[in-house]
């Protein structure tokens, strides 16, 4: 795998306004960032990064003074009755900072209409400058990268690889496949760590209120949303088997921290996290089977 870039994207610190946590996220040593300018649901709060507020001259500035790169803006949830027009002013704004993979999600609809939609979506994408990336996930219709793939198939689009989803979704069991897919189909992944026994409603229930998703967004999930939500870990800290993952991906570009946690509850503790974040993401280049990352986690903690 040739060395890809790393950044670090919005869900791990989706409380901090988008101008802070790009400079949180350069002081850390990131390379770029990702940002989330288009609420998931109508529950999530969503910074307002339109043309002439204050946020957008913010963000404009921090990316100017740091030289931070905007690797992704997200999210685009597929849902019916949606129109191009929909998704207008977010394609404006990711294209005044700069951005190059836009995210598209979807939900529980029938695939054949998730195709059909995903392929007119992905072309104004296209042809607005963005690569977009289609996020499989294990609770919604698209639930793996081989979903993903024929829905992308006939479009330029890529599928976004994310290594809880990836466990979560079956493909431990799928790793023969998994090594035989086209490298260039998937140029950014979303790293974090976890057990490999995935929570249960219990496990939600008994980290109480101090572990819900944040902004705004929905506490009413499933366990496995929740994890995604709240519930990451940084590498090392968990169960993942990241080479097996990250071996075949001879062409990826973007290695992207994806890793919320509840006990990020302030300015000082996402700067350590991320700078944390950095470290643990740069032994996992060094040694993606993990040998070296165990004491390496060690260590920091003595």
């Amino acid at each position: 795998m040739t060395a890809p870039i790393v950044a670090v994207d919005h869900l791990t610190a989706l409380d901090v306004a988008p101008p802070r946590f790009l400079a949180l996220a350069a002081e850390a040593g990131y390379d770029a960032a990702g940002i989330r300018i288009r609420a998931l649901d109508a529950s999530e709060f969503m910074w307002d990064l339109s043309p002439g507020t204050l946020l957008r001259r913010e963000t404009e500035a921090v990316i100017r003074d740091t030289g931070i790169r905007i690797s992704a803006c997200e999210v685009i949830r597929l849902r019916p009755g949606m129109t191009l027009d929909d998704i207008g002013p977010m394609l404006e704004t990711a294209h005044a900072l700069r951005a190059e993979y836009i995210y598209v999600i979807t939900g529980d609809e029938e695939l054949g209409w998730i195709t059909d939609v995903f392929a007119e979506v992905s072309g104004h994408i296209s042809q607005s400058g963005f690569r977009p990336l289609l996020e499989p996930m294990p609770y919604r219709r698209v639930d793996d990268v081989f979903t993903a793939r024929e829905v992308v198939a006939g479009t330029s689009a890529g599928v976004l690889v994310d290594t809880l989803h990836f466990v979560r979704g079956g493909m431990l069991d799928r790793l023969d496949e998994w090594c035989r897919m086209p490298g260039d189909l998937f140029p950014l992944v979303q790293i974090c760590d976890a057990p490999l026994e995935p929570p249960t409603e219990a496990d939600r229930l008994a980290a109480g209120a101090g572990a819900e998703p944040k902004h705004g967004q929905s506490a009413h999930v499933n366990p496995l949303q929740w994890e995604a939500r709240v519930g990451r870990l940084l590498p090392g800290d968990g169960a993942i088997p990241f080479g097996q993952i990250l071996d075949p991906l001879e062409r990826v570009q973007v290695i992207a921290l994806e890793a919320p946690s509840p006990g990020v509850d302030d300015i000082d503790q996402v700067r350590e996290f991320l700078a944390t974040g950095r470290q643990r993401i740069a032994r996992t280049l060094e040694d993606p089977a993990g040998a070296d990352i165990g004491s390496a986690v060690v260590s920091e903690r003595e």
